[in-house]
């Protein structure tokens, strides 16, 4: 027998230190290579034959490659400038630039998540600690794309880290910013969360999760949350969070979740 999953949560809320996020900034990269286009024009009078071949070329404008026939196999100095210049112009109005300039804190032996963003130039990215080290027990992954540098683990080790990574883009150029990060003994502030409930009968109860962003999430909860509040213990000083909520049902089939809503500690 065919189930459904539950209706999503109602709307999430928190009793402080909450503001609501109320949009988002997205981007699309796309690209295409034209099929080239030939054109032959008959010998007419003294002109000579000329074939023309236009193509796109990676990372530049578009730029005609002009073929002579065999007798006159010269390419005019002029035309060996624009071609340079349309190429050397756009590498060099483009470089890698890391976007993220802070990372939130942590606390001891609690999950920590956080993401270094890049973006320009030309990929793939090559990733560096260029000096310092991570908090330990913290380790850095690559994405896929490697447009972001993904940090994940457990704190093992309360203390104040200082370091600086490095993104390097396909063409050499490099962008490097430093960060410092304090994972504190213990937390000293909480975030209480409440949400409305939802709707499906044969909910059992609900999960929480929380993230640096509004798309890196991690649930925090250990077990399903019987009611519709809960409280987050575990947020260090000076850091943004961003929470949303999911409702189980009795199969195990999840919701989507609520609308991020973000959390501002002091």
């Amino acid at each position: 027998m065919a189930t459904q999953k539950p209706s999503s949560v109602g709307e999430i809320s928190a009793i402080a230190l909450i503001d609501r996020v109320v949009d988002a900034i997205g981007w699309l990269h796309h690209s295409k290579r034209s099929v080239p286009a030939h054109r032959n024009p008959r010998r007419s009078g003294n002109l000579i034959e000329l074939r023309m071949q236009t193509r796109k070329f990676p990372n530049s404008r578009n730029l005609s490659e002009i073929v002579w026939p065999r007798q006159h196999r010269v390419m005019r100095p002029w035309l060996l400038s624009l071609l340079l210049v349309g190429v050397v112009s756009r590498c060099m109005a483009s470089s890698v630039v890391i976007i993220t300039t802070s990372l939130p804190n942590g606390t001891f032996k609690t999950a920590y998540s956080a993401v270094i963003k890049a973006k320009g130039g030309c990929t793939p990215y090559k990733w560096t600690i260029a000096s310092g080290a991570l908090p330990a027990g913290v380790i850095a992954k690559v994405s896929s794309n490697t447009t972001s540098l993904n940090l994940s683990g457990m704190p093992t080790r309360a203390g104040t880290y200082s370091f600086a990574e490095r993104a390097t883009g396909c063409s050499g150029h490099v962008s490097q910013v430093s960060y410092k990060v304090v994972i504190q003994a213990t937390a000293n502030h909480v975030v209480n969360l409440r949400w409305k409930a939802s709707t499906s009968g044969d909910v059992v109860g609900y999960n929480v999760y929380r993230g640096p962003d509004r798309a890196t999430w991690t649930k925090i909860n250990t077990s399903t949350i019987a009611s519709t509040l809960y409280d987050d213990s575990t947020v260090a000083n000076g850091t943004t969070y961003y929470y949303a909520a999911t409702a189980v049902d009795i199969y195990g089939h999840e919701s989507s979740k609520t609308a991020a809503i973000k959390a501002v500690v002091p």
